[in-house]
């Protein structure tokens, strides 16, 4: 369809790097314009509540993991056809990243754009 042409295009002049750094994605490492609002959003990843949520955040914690996985198989999987295109699919390691979210439970691909 010309909707899935016209993604198709954009997908394609995608930055490789920014395409590399998603696949990596590190909330405990993360910047926010407000210090503010990582300790907030670092903690609540982490289940704290309340005035938890300006208490110093873990370092680690099994919930970063979860999270990390989940949004680098996220962007993993939404630049599939950039990287198909381009063939650098397995370079980027794709399919591990999607395979690693051990939380995801059905997925479905057309590949009928893939040049």
């Amino acid at each position: 369809s010309f909707v899935n042409s016209m993604r198709h295009l954009r997908q394609c002049s995608f930055p490789l790097e920014v395409l590399k750094a998603g696949l990596s994605v590190c909330v405990e490492t993360a910047s926010a314009s407000q210090e503010e609002d990582l300790v907030h959003i670092l903690n609540a990843i982490a289940g704290r509540s309340g005035e938890a949520l300006d208490e110093t955040p873990f370092d680690e914690h099994e919930s970063y993991s979860r999270v990390n996985i989940e949004l680098s198989a996220k962007f993993a999987w939404a630049c599939w056809h950039a990287s198909a295109s381009r063939g650098v699919t397995r370079e980027l390691q794709i399919p591990g990243a999607c395979r690693r979210n051990e939380w995801m439970t059905e997925l479905s691909f057309d590949a009928t754009s893939i040049q």
